[in-house]
């Protein structure tokens, strides 16, 4: 037993600097020697200054010297030749590789990412329960080099290792779920314009650019037109940079925080102004490539943000929090990792793929849940327009029947007089006061009617019914009727006999009233003997116009916003024409359309 023990003991004194070999895949990174010198192969060889290192990526990432050296020990511990692979993904480098026997160099070869995204390797025999060391050069680059990670690796995975390496798109999985969010987004804020959708598409493309290496596609193409190593800032700026500007912009313009809360919106706004002086500074400083990670390390503030606003919405907020957290972690760690040196996962582009896709679909379905909230908010909106043009219809109404009402009234007052006067003065024959009640059931009559269409105008119920384009046109003017005549206003009518319409009644009588409100004050402008309104009918069409000499050519085209009027000074709300456009799009399902002719203004109702 103790026999094995000091065997063992043994054997780790011997093997603890060297790098044993089997058939599995090796992360390259512990038990590797340093040498901070320019000098050539063969002094290397016998130079014993060479320093552990048990943090290669530690090392790398700091970038002391232009040129220096690396020693790796192998050994294999098998009874079996290995064919290896030393796989880099190390970009903008220039290696001289070495492998050397017994202190003698074997083979040479030089080594260089080219344009292959920052992927080079090389290839070695080792045989059965041999030792071997690989001696490599690094020499100086135009361009700021950027480790990832290194492996020992079977030669025979090598195709697959590069094709699989940092690319789970190979597969098109995430590729595809991510194209199909940034088109439907893209569609829908062609549908909406809603600037939160329009950031989202811009994070979308930001990820696709990142975790697809999509800029270095671009890096190629550009390379031969621009000087390489100001390319090769612009893109190792723009994946950090695009992240964090369009993460920052669609969380200011989803939370709506300019208005709702202005302190995170001003913090916003200078971690924004940080963020490009972190650019200004990585284009001034040669040795500033680390500079444009500095800002990620904020990134876990955007998960306070979705915390705080769990007051406002607590399903979006909520959903918004558990996408920053699925985004950030690999982008915080990637920062981390550069700052600090930090050894842990070597490449957080892997992670990147999947939670980056996982976050763009939370966010698309809290962008979806935020597009329904303000269509619910619109729809009650519109509920509440249409309510107050209601009112303010029925206060025109009342006023119309109570001008309406003052002839009857007055005729039956000169009744009730008349019949009196005869009592008094006993003439009063049957005959007389019966035909002066019937003259009284008239006037009570219409009076009836008057207030019977009163009603049923603002009556609740919501049924289609058919009816004439004629009828439409008369009960719509019986409401207007007295202010009409008051007004000298004169009403032309062309009615197609056989037109009949299946819809709405009192919703379009509503339409019908609102233009003519609005024709009868722009009217007034006009002479009285030169009052005119146009009633034209055709096919699913009803054309009402005036001679009021149009509407101003710079505003037409706002006629039918909310809250939009040209009757400011006579207390117009400018919510007629606005609830007309939902009365004829929603409730009656066509539309209501405007234009100018050569008497004035030409509202023109097309029916379903």
């Amino acid at each position: 037993m103790k026999f094995f023990f000091l065997f063992f003991l043994l054997t780790l004194s011997l093997f603890s600097g060297v790098i044993t070999l089997n058939e599995e895949k090796l992360l390259l990174h512990r038990n590797t020697y340093l040498l901070n010198e320019n000098i050539f192969i063969e002094d290397a060889l016998k130079h014993s200054d060479f320093i552990k290192n048990n943090n290669l990526s530690v090392f790398l990432r700091k970038q002391f010297t232009k040129n220096y050296w690396l020693k790796i020990p192998l050994k294999n511990t098998l009874n079996k030749e290995l064919d290896k692979t030393l796989l880099f993904y190390w970009k903008n480098i220039n290696l001289q590789v070495y492998y050397s026997k017994d202190n003698k160099i074997i083979e040479t070869k030089s080594v260089s990412d080219g344009i292959n995204n920052g992927i080079s390797y090389y290839s070695f025999i080792i045989g059965p329960n041999e030792e071997s060391t690989i001696y490599i050069k690094v020499n100086d680059h135009p361009l700021v080099d950027d480790f990832s990670a290194a492996y020992i690796i079977n030669t025979e995975q090598l195709i697959s290792e590069i094709s699989n390496y940092g690319s789970v798109y190979k597969h098109g999985l995430l590729f595809g779920i991510l194209l199909t969010i940034l088109f439907a987004s893209l569609f829908m804020y062609f549908m909406t314009s809603l600037k939160s959708y329009f950031y989202y598409v811009l994070f979308v493309m930001s990820i696709i650019f990142i975790t697809s290496n999509l800029h270095w596609s671009f890096y190629s193409a550009l390379s031969p037109y621009l000087e390489k190593s100001i390319l090769y800032n612009i893109m190792k700026v723009a994946n950090p940079f695009s992240i964090l500007m369009t993460l920052t912009l669609f969380t200011k313009e989803f939370f709506d925080l300019k208005y709702k809360h202005a302190t995170i919106n001003s913090i916003l706004n200078f971690y924004m102004l940080s963020c490009i002086l972190m650019v200004i500074i990585q284009f001034i400083f040669s040795n500033g490539s680390l500079i444009i990670f500095y800002p990620g390390i904020l990134l876990p503030g955007f998960i306070l943000i979705g915390l705080i606003m769990l007051k406002q919405d607590k399903l979006q907020a909520s959903l918004y929090s558990i996408a920053m957290i699925l985004l950030i972690y690999p982008l915080f760690m990637e920062s981390f990792i550069r700052i600090f040196n930090f050894d842990g996962v070597q490449n957080m582009n892997n992670y990147l793929q999947v939670t980056s896709t996982l976050c763009s679909l939370c966010l698309s379905i809290v962008t979806y849940i935020k597009l329904l909230s303000i269509l619910e908010e619109k729809r009650q909106f519109e509920k509440e327009i249409l309510a107050r043009s209601r009112f303010s219809a029925m206060g025109e109404m009342i006023a119309n029947i109570a001008h309406q009402w003052r002839q009857p009234l007055s005729h039956l007052s000169s009744i009730v007089v008349n019949i009196d006067m005869h009592s008094q003065l006993d003439k009063l024959s049957p005959k007389t006061l019966q035909d002066k009640l019937n003259e009284m059931h008239l006037q009570i009559r219409h009076m009836t009617n008057t207030i019977e269409d009163f009603m049923n105008f603002f009556s609740q119920k919501k049924q289609k019914s058919t009816f004439s384009c004629k009828e439409i046109i008369d009960d719509s003017l019986s409401f207007m009727r007295t202010s009409f005549e008051s007004n000298h206003i004169q009403i032309y009518t062309q009615c197609d006999a056989m037109f009949e319409i299946n819809t709405y009644k009192n919703e379009l009588i509503q339409v019908i009233i609102t233009i003519l409100t609005n024709a009868k004050d722009a009217l007034k402008d006009n002479p009285e003997e030169d009052r005119k309104i146009y009633f034209k009918t055709s096919k699913n069409e009803i054309s009402i116009s005036d001679n009021a000499g149009g509407i101003d050519s710079k505003i037409i085209h706002r006629i039918f916003e909310p809250y939009f009027s040209t009757k400011l000074e006579k207390n117009g709300t400018g919510l007629g024409l606005y609830t007309a456009k939902i009365i004829m799009e929603n409730n009656i399902k066509g539309s209501i359309q405007v234009a100018n002719n050569k008497r004035g203004a030409e509202f023109i109702l097309k029916l379903p």
